[in-house]
Order: C-alpha cells, then sequence, then structure tokens
C-alpha cells in the first residue's frame, strides 16, 4: 500500500504571557509541598500501569472519586462512576443556580499503558482538573454554566471512556453542552500549547485574553504542524486529533485541547521534547522520577493549565462566548472527512499518469534515434562529417 504524508507546517503565533492573577497560591522555591505535586507523585507510583480494564485502573478511578467527593463536598454536585465498556469515568458535575442548564466539560484520561506510571500522561492532567474543581468549587452557586468535570478511562485503548460518554449523550445534553476542555500530558514537554480550530476564532481569542501564565503558551492552529496519512484504501490519521476531545468535536460541540510538547525541533512532527530522555509517551520512561527532573517547571504548567481555565469561566462573558462557539468552527466533513484521502489518490494518479506519459514519451525518443543511421534513408543522423552527405559531386 502506498503512503503519502500531506506535511502542515507549523505557524505559531507567539507566546502569550500575562501577569499572575489566578486562584492558586505557590511558592514555587517550595513547589514540593503543592497539592499537585504530591496527587502527582502519589497517582503515579501507587497506580502504574492502568490499562483499561485493569484492576490497577478500577483501584485509580475509586481514588479519583474519592478525591472529587473530598473537594465538592458541601456544594451542589454529584459524583458517579459510569461504565464505558471494560473501563469506566469519574464523573463528577458542579451544579450552579445561574447556569440556565448550560454546562461546559473538562476531562483528563487517567488510564496509562502498560508499564508505565503515566506521570506525564497523564497524572498531570487529572490533577490539574482536580485543581479546577477545587478552586471552582467555592463559587459554584455564581458560575454561568455547570461544570461536568469527567477522568476518562481507557483513553490509550482507543478514546474507550471519551466515546462510550458521548454516545450516552441525548440531543438535549449536545446542544446544552457549550465546551469541552481536554488536558493531556501537559507537564513534561518542553512547551505549553492551547489547540482550538485551525483557524483563530473567538473561542481563542477568549482563553488568549484570560490566560493566567506561571510557564508561556502558545497558540497553535490545530493540524498545523501534523503529519496525516491518507491511504489507499481510505484510512485517514491524523495524530492530535487522537485524544479524548475528538468525540465531542466530532459531535459539534467546541473544544480546546491543552497539551505541552515541542513543535520547534522538527517541522514536520510533534515531539515531546528536544531531549530524548524526556520524550517517555506511551513508555515505562513515563515515570515520576522522570517528570520530576524538571522541577518546579512541571508545577508550573500544571498550575497554568488549571489557573487558565478558571480564569476563563470566571471572566465576564464567557456563557456568551460559549453559546456562539459553534459558529466558529471549522467544517469537519471539509477538513477531517474521508474526501482528503480521495483526493489524494486522484492527485498521485494524475501525478504517475503524468510521470509514466513523460517516460514513455523518452523511450519513444530513445528508440527513434538508434533507429536511424547515416546511411540509410528517411532523415539521417551525421556520424561524421563526409563530402558525398553535403554535395552531389
Amino acid at each position: 500500500m502506498m503512503l503519502i504524508a500531506l506535511i502542515f507546517i507549523p505557524m505559531f503565533s507567539a507566546p502569550v504571557a500575562v501577569a499572575e492573577n489566578a486562584g492558586t497560591s505557590v511558592n514555587f522555591d517550595d513547589y514540593e509541598s503543592s497539592e499537585v505535586y504530591k496527587f502527582v507523585q502519589y497517582f503515579s507510583e501507587t497506580y502504574p500501569s492502568r490499562i483499561a480494564g485493569s484492576d490497577t485502573e478500577r483501584q485509580a478511578a475509586l481514588y479519583i472519586k474519592q478525591c472529587f467527593e473530598q473537594i465538592l463536598e458541601g456544594t451542589d454536585s454529584s459524583v458517579e462512576l459510569q461504565s464505558a465498556e471494560q473501563s469506566s469515568n469519574v464523573v463528577a458535575t458542579l451544579n450552579s443556580a445561574a447556569s440556565n442548564e448550560y454546562r461546559i466539560i473538562i476531562g483528563a484520561h487517567y488510564d496509562s499503558v502498560l508499564g508505565s506510571e503515566g506521570a506525564q500522561d497523564n497524572a498531570s492532567g487529572v490533577a490539574a482538573l482536580l485543581e479546577i474543581a477545587r478552586q471552582l468549587a467555592s463559587y459554584n452557586l455564581q458560575l454561568p454554566v455547570d461544570v461536568v468535570f469527567i477522568a476518562f478511562g481507557g483513553e490509550e485503548a482507543g478514546l474507550i471512556g471519551s466515546y462510550g460518554y458521548v454516545g450516552s449523550m441525548t440531543s438535549t445534553d449536545v446542544q446544552r453542552t457549550l465546551m469541552m476542555i481536554n488536558l493531556d500530558s501537559i507537564a513534561g514537554g518542553d512547551y505549553l500549547y492551547l489547540h482550538c480550530e485551525t483557524v483563530a476564532n473567538d473561542m481563542e481569542r477568549f482563553f488568549v485574553d484570560n490566560f493566567a501564565t506561571y510557564s508561556e503558551i502558545s497558540v497553535k492552529p490545530y493540524t498545523n504542524g501534523v503529519v496525516v496519512f491518507p491511504g489507499m484504501l481510505g484510512d485517514y490519521y491524523e495524530k492530535l486529533q487522537a485524544s479524548d476531545q475528538t468525540p465531542f468535536r466530532a459531535m459539534g460541540i467546541p473544544t480546546a485541547l491543552f497539551i505541552s510538547g515541542n513543535y520547534k525541533t522538527f517541522s514536520w512532527d510533534y515531539v515531546e521534547s528536544a531531549d530524548e530522555s524526556y520524550c517517555v509517551m506511551n513508555s515505562n520512561r513515563d515515570t515520576f522520577d522522570n517528570l520530576n527532573r524538571r522541577k518546579e517547571e512541571f508545577v508550573k504548567k500544571i498550575l497554568t493549565v488549571s489557573d487558565t481555565i478558571v480564569s476563563v469561566i470566571k471572566a465576564d462573558g464567557f456563557r456568551d462566548m460559549a453559546i456562539n462557539a459553534r459558529s466558529g468552527l471549522v467544517n469537519l466533513d471539509v477538513v477531517y472527512s474521508q474526501r482528503w484521502p480521495v483526493i489524494a489518490r486522484i492527485a498521485i494518479t494524475l501525478i504517475l499518469a503524468f510521470v509514466a506519459w513523460r517516460y514513455y514519451r523518452s523511450l519513444r525518443k530513445k528508440s527513434y534515434m538508434s533507429n536511424v543511421s547515416a546511411g540509410g534513408t528517411g532523415n539521417k543522423v551525421f556520424t561524421s562529417p563526409q563530402a558525398d552527405d553535403v554535395f552531389d559531386l
């Protein structure tokens, strides 16, 4: 099978730095005392190999459920486990009297691959999820939307948790869900990125206007720098699409993805880090000890994400922006559908046909030139100057 790589060259906006104005108060000289640091260490070392359907994954889910119950105690909220095939999701809902039944979803997967502690991928995302819940719990009655926190299971096994949750949503659920924010591998990469759409839109700009950063965040259009492989049999694969925001985006729900990594080392692909020893995703090198080599920087990234999201939700005009966010979505039928592989196959066929035609022409020319001689009839090719060839004497 022939594959062709359609390469989108990275296009970055300048990193945006804003004054530190969010709700976290951390002395980064003593970052090891922060709640996010302690959670990532305990969770990744206590529940390694959180593969879908395993006892460890189930134990990890129960622990996250317990964390949400403690954080949201005394609020108008609910916390439950929802099954999703062989895995399960932890779903915590923080209700607001001012929501008018609108809601947003914030998610992070908690599973890992076999043999991995999953500190970067994705205990870091779950730590941010819990931190956001902690900060919003004291504002729940004044929040402009209900907030649904979901720790997804089975992401590494094919987005089992997120597909399962979306599959259980009614049409009413879809319409009142204004936005889904996904937190995946946010702490261990070289840089921190926000992905919304392939083009800038009001949702992206609203996030930028409310960044609360301890680390810089770069805004990156969703597909730029991603290698897309359309195959001869019609398959289609885009790397950054393969995270838990995908099923929601496919349902027409606006999504934002926070992820750390590096799009500067290779223009054609994503890597976690220019330092190969930090490239740990989906491997047994994804340990807390490896993540902790970055010291306070990994804590800063987690708190940058959590505090940014809290600032966005609490900002004036958030709900109006979120209600209108669907109007800024790119048409997936054009960008991500099977049309691109078809177009690619047609283009390949035309290119190959042109090359074959040119090759055929060159063969005909060579054949023509080799079949004539200086002494033959018709056109002559002079091999050496002879007087008889020029003059009739």
